[in-house]
């Protein structure tokens, strides 16, 4: 599962997090946003507080360690949640059910990686793959 990068675009979204689009033209033929949370207080927000949880769209959260917790407190819907490895082999994927989900990275998590439910299986997102996030580093 290969994705060819075609496009990037930069900017901040309105709930904090870096903005970036793909498209992800082989397989998939569709172009995914990528929405990064890379400071420590969009790490602890998340998904939280979300109208509703963009389709198309990976939330992206590098630099996470084995033990952190991932909830699905002030979430309003259900989520996709992947802890991923060094090499991007997809260690745990779930789907969270509002104010009841809670996960664990498990040993030799390194980023974990959230979407609208459903949307991790249609990309291929399995336990024990790989990860190809089209230029990810």
């Amino acid at each position: 599962m290969h994705a060819t990068l075609r496009t990037w675009k930069g900017g901040a979204t309105p709930h904090g997090g870096t903005n970036l689009a793909i498209a992800l033209t082989r397989p998939y033929n569709l172009e995914v946003r990528f929405v990064i949370f890379d400071t420590p207080n969009e790490q602890a927000m998340g998904l939280q507080h979300r109208q509703y949880i963009e389709a198309g769209t990976l939330f992206i959260f590098p630099g996470v360690h084995p033990g952190a917790l991932f909830h699905s407190r002030n979430v309003r819907e259900d989520f996709d949640l992947a802890f991923v490895g060094e090499d991007f082999t997809i260690l745990v994927k779930a789907t969270i059910h509002p104010e009841k989900g809670v996960l664990t990275a498990p040993e030799g998590t390194v980023m974990a990686i959230e979407s609208k439910a459903g949307e991790m299986s249609r990309w291929g997102f399995e336990t024990g793959l790989k990860a190809y996030l089209g230029g990810w580093k």
